[in-house]
């Protein structure tokens, strides 16, 4: 049997799979509840968020049978006593990374000016999550956003009332913010404009991203509105009346462009999108100021659901635009940056906005704007849902390094049923060949999509290089996009998969890791996507990726919403930490056969109705032996014995900065690298076994003056144990049976590119053990967890 490693505090992985759901005492079986996203910071933990039923939060109310708490400022509630009626309210979870072990949690919804938080018929509706590590709780910063009919929000910076109730439910946006130990700090309540015998109208909050810079909670949001903006006859100018949705330091177009702004009154009994951002120094109860803020949108149904920061306090939005019934074009259009964009028709189309919110003139704050899909083509639609960046590149002079370009990498993904999705694109991204084998726009099937773009600032569109559909024969669909900061070549989609016109078809969850490689030589290249693998979590009856709650801002209220027969437009809802693991989330029927793993007491079976549920997995291949299959040092992949005292890797444990590279900060002296595995366990009965080792990536720079890829077949699995000569190496195998292969030049100026390194498995039974070192000018080694293969 193989013998494996971890670094201190890390459990070995155990495949893990749950159902969540409220276990109150006395509350009933049939309530419901679904998980909408999750984040992974690096700190051990897996926070999700999502929106649930409950009658009750006082007397120690437990969720999946662990206490919840109910966030500061907010009354709880028993409506048995009032007939016992369900509010729909907002819960966070942090567990632990290797699955289960809920470690904290707490309830978050609103309240009444009359101090009676029992009304029955308001709800609360959790879209995202954003983590911003810190060393202490005190440092850590969470927040969540979404929509409330509820009147008002706890500790927030407006103190009047929405005239919302449970007759006429009115639904305003709102983000909050809490530390690390879930106590809430601030929320900030995004209200619409109050139109005279028209009411209040609706918005959500549907993407946040926090981070802390200098003590100042500095926080991105994106969302969608069921009105633009009011302005006053007279003056033309926003009105008091559009409270927190008055566009502030707006973008605009001057003619003759004739693109809606941020500051049009884009027409009433429609949909727009909104961007923002906030600051607050001292995470001050009402101390946040508005730094930016901006409708988006034009006479058509438009909305923004996914958003990731960028360097230089930059941010990258997606979405969609549509028209169900006019034409569109005109001075009040979808405000794209290229004049050719295409959009008249009865049409549904994907968008992807890249924001400056700090540039001097109000004309440059959107820096790009592109169309996903046709506008031409009536009965074919397109949607994005997330998107997520991944920071790479060179510190400092480009000269140094000529053939390593700056490269950010932003990666969208959503669905479609547009066979010419591809070519719509101006910038007419290279599609991978597997493209070629889906069949989007066949019949009534939809695949998910996956683009990728260069981060080119000040470029006038976003410049897709690359891309591909993610779907088959059945009908399919992505909803969230994510990745380890530091393994820029490893991406993450999530979504959703259904079988077409068979017999008891249902909605399976999909998950799939695509890794980029990286030309060699290539300069502003994006690399080419392909599939490492692909899996989806097979049962019975049908399960929903990054779950909206039953209550919602997008359905019950005019004007309806036209999802094009592409489904919820929500995106997030899956999260990758530091060792490669995943973790999706979403809902399932209580009765269907989702797996529970590995079982009670750590993970929970179906209860009575919808349930939220959290799986984690770990893409390697295994074997149908216990210890047949591909694990990895750091105590990820095949489930074997941990030896005690062992870092994991090759690079010593205190040099590796815990969260990574984040958005903000300088990439950190010793990233990780990961090793991962392309293709099939090896067949012990094949005369030879094809595969590759790829090393994602080998750390930038200079100061690399070697890197190898150490592999062999020791003749006794051994424990691993330091090497005497060189600080920071820890062998994993018996060095007299190790092969060495340079996978860069000794004294060159480094290297910042993948490493697909081809191996040849002979047949029999047999243990390789692999690993990758990168020697540093400083004398200092840094490499890799061991990557063991058993067949």
């Amino acid at each position: 049997m193989a013998l494996l490693g971890a670094a201190p505090a890390t459990a070995q992985w155990t495949p893990f799979s749950t159902f969540d759901h409220t276990t109150t005492a006395g509350s009933p079986l049939d309530l419901r509840e679904a998980w909408a996203d999750a984040k992974a910071p690096g700190n051990g933990s897996v926070y999700v968020t999502g929106s649930i039923e409950v009658q009750n939060t006082q007397n120690n109310p437990t969720y999946s049978n662990v206490g919840a708490s109910v966030a500061l400022g907010l009354p709880t509630f028993d409506t048995t006593m009032s007939g016992g009626f369900r509010r729909q309210v907002a819960i966070i979870q942090q567990s632990a990374a290797n699955g289960g072990g809920i470690q904290q949690q707490v309830y978050f919804y609103g309240l009444y000016p009359n101090g009676n938080p029992e009304l029955p018929g308001l709800h609360t509706n959790v879209r995202a999550i954003s983590v911003w590590p810190g060393a202490t709780e005190g440092t850590t910063r969470i927040a969540i956003c979404g929509e409330t009919s509820d009147n008002l929000l706890p500790r927030s910076q407006n103190p009047n009332a929405t005239p919302s109730t449970p007759g006429n439910p009115v639904y305003s946006g709102f983000i909050a913010v809490f530390d690390g130990g879930m106590a809430l700090l601030w929320t900030h309540h995004v209200v619409g404009a109050f139109r005279s015998g028209q009411g209040l109208e609706h918005c959500a909050v549907t993407d946040v991203s926090i981070r802390v810079v200098e003590g100042v909670d500095v926080v991105t949001y994106c969302g969608i509105s069921s009105h633009g903006v009011d302005l006053d006859p007279v003056t033309q100018l926003p009105t008091a009346a559009n409270a927190s949705l008055t566009p502030v330091n707006w973008f605009t177009w001057a003619a003759p462009l004739g693109r809606a702004d941020g500051a049009a009154d884009n027409g009433f009994g429609q949909w727009d999108g909104f961007v923002g951002r906030l600051v607050n120094p001292g995470s001050v109860v009402g101390g946040q100021a508005v730094d930016f803020h901006s409708v988006v949108g034009g006479l058509d149904q438009d909305g923004l659901f996914g958003l990731a920061e960028l360097p230089d306090d930059r941010f990258v939005t997606v979405g969609s635009t549509a028209s169900p019934v006019n034409a569109g074009g005109g001075v009040l259009a979808f405000p794209f940056t290229l004049p050719n964009q295409p959009a008249f028709g009865v049409y549904c189309m994907g968008t992807t906005l890249v924001f400056d919110p700090l540039a001097a003139l109000a004309n440059d704050r959107l820096e790009a704007a592109i169309s996903i899909g046709q506008g031409a083509n009536q009965g074919v639609a397109s949607v994005a849902r997330d998107v997520m960046v991944h920071l790479d590149g060179v510190q400092g002079d480009l000269g140094a390094n000529p053939m390593v370009p700056p490269l950010h990498a932003i990666h969208v993904v959503g669905s479609t049923n547009d066979p010419m999705m591809f070519p719509s694109i101006v910038t007419n991204p290279a599609v991978t060949p597997q493209a070629m084998l889906n069949t989007t726009g066949v019949g009534p099937a939809t695949d998910g999509f996956v683009l990728s773009a260069a981060d080119t600032p000040g470029s006038v569109f976003v410049p897709f290089q690359k891309g591909t559909y993610h779907g088959g024969v059945d009908d399919d669909a992505l909803h969230g996009v994510a990745g380890w900061n530091e393994h820029r070549d490893h991406v993450t989609v999530f979504g959703r998969t259904e079988g077409i016109g068979a017999p008891l078809a249902d909605v399976d969850l999909e998950v799939c890791n695509y890794f980029f490689d990286t030309p060699n030589g290539s300069v502003g290249v994006v690399a080419d996507p392909t599939v490492l693998r692909r899996t989806s979590v097979l049962a019975t009856l049908d399960q929903v990726p990054t779950a909206m709650g039953f209550f919602h801002v997008l359905g019950g209220v005019p004007p309806a919403w036209d999802f094009h027969d592409l489904g919820s437009p929500a995106g997030g809802g899956v999260a990758v930490e530091e060792r490669g693991r995943i973790t999706i989330v979403g809902q399932s029927d209580a009765m269907s056969s989702y797996p529970s793993l590995p079982g009670p007491p750590q993970s929970r079976f179906g209860r009575g109705s919808e349930d939220g549920v959290r799986t984690d997995i770990d893409l390697v291949p295994v074997g149908p032996m216990a210890n047949n299959g591909v694990g990895r040092t750091d105590g990820t992949g095949l489930n074997v014995p941990i030896v005690a005292g062992a870092d994991g890797g090759t690079t010593p444990v205190a040099s590796r900065s815990p969260f990574g590279w984040q958005v903000g900060m300088p990439a950190p002296a010793l990233q990780r690298i990961n090793l991962d595995f392309e293709g099939d366990l090896p067949d012990p009965f094949a005369a030879s076994s094809p595969a590759s080792v790829l090393v994602d990536r080998p750390p930038f720079g200079a100061p690399i003056v070697a890197a190898f890829l150490h592999y062999g077949i020791p003749a006794t699995p051994m424990a691993p144990f330091p090497d005497p000569t060189a600080s920071g190496i820890e062998w994993w195998m018996d060095p007299n049976s190790v092969f060495t292969t340079s996978i860069s030049q000794f004294g060159g100026a480094g290297f910042d590119q993948t490493v697909r390194f081809p191996l040849t498995f002979p047949t029999g039974n047999n243990i390789y053990v692999i690993q990758a070192i990168c020697m540093l000018a400083n004398g200092t080694f840094c490499g890799s967890p061991g990557m063991v293969v058993n067949y």
